[in-house]
């Protein structure tokens, strides 16, 4: 269990909540972890097995869909 985990629970149970924005976006729980699986599926052709990933982001509302991504992998790779 990780915080991605924790997400996907809280997206049950308020899908159309928004959770994060910034002056560009507003994302509901929905649409995060739509973002946050395609974003995991995209890094995950890119760095193959890599054990360590190093990302250099802005502070905006990708910075958090990208980590959430990495939260999933984490997980899954656990499995």
């Amino acid at each position: 269990m990780n915080l991605f985990d924790e997400m996907v629970k809280q997206a049950k149970l308020h899908p159309k909540k928004v959770i994060i924005e910034d002056t560009q976006n507003k994302f509901t729980y929905k649409k995060f972890l739509i973002a946050a699986n395609i974003m995991s599926k995209k890094i995950r052709e890119v760095v193959d097995d890599e054990k360590r990933i190093g990302l250099f982001l802005p502070n905006v509302v990708p910075q958090a869909i990208v980590l959430f991504a990495l939260f999933k992998m984490s997980s899954s790779r656990a499995c």
